[in-house]
């Protein structure tokens, strides 16, 4: 098994065929890999028909096979569903489609429990990169800062309830690279 990039999974299966769904709020549809497809036995493998063409981030299209329903169960929460089967690198994504929910209203994704309410029904999910760490931080006083230079300046940083708060520390505050990329 690959690698898991940071973001929210989900153990769930497709036809009886074990899977993670990456939780997806950008994508509008569920979307199968087509590798996890062709490891369905042929007699669990639905008949797929053509869809409407599919578009990744940025634009890209996505190469895709077709679209057919499926048994999908995530946690205890099974439905049939009409998938995309399409090349992408996760196993499959877990899209609005089934997250606005069937009556109940939309998903209630709660990260500080790792669970998703979809339905009434609480599935559990897992993080992979929750342990990089990001704080809100203020700048204690107003600085200017001439560009491209660095310097030492006061900050307050929010704290997390593990923190000893009895307990000074010093750290170094980088940006993230969306914020590198705006600013």
């Amino acid at each position: 098994m690959r690698s898991l990039a940071d973001g929210v999974y989900v153990h769930g299966t497709v036809n009886g065929m074990e899977l993670i769904f990456t939780a997806d709020t950008g994508a509008s549809r569920t979307v199968i890999s087509s590798k996890a497809f062709d490891k369905l036995p042929s007699t669990m493998q639905p008949k797929l028909v053509r869809s409407a063409s599919l578009v990744g981030a940025g634009g890209v299209p996505v190469p895709e096979v077709g679209k057919g329903s499926f048994e999908i169960s995530l946690g205890p929460h099974k439905l049939i569903k009409e998938v995309i089967v399409a090349d992408i690198e996760d196993e499959a994504l877990l899209g609005y489609d089934i997250l606005m929910g069937s009556g109940q209203g939309p998903a209630n994704i709660i990260l500080s429990q790792n669970k998703i309410v979809l339905d009434c029904k609480e599935i559990p999910v897992f993080q992979v990169g929750r342990g990089k760490c990001s704080r809100r931080v203020s700048v204690a006083d107003d600085v200017k800062i001439p560009g491209f230079t660095e310097t030492l300046v006061d900050v307050y940083i929010e704290r997390e309830e593990s923190d000893d708060c009895l307990m000074a520390a010093e750290y170094i505050v980088e940006p993230s690279n969306n914020f590198k990329d705006k600013y």
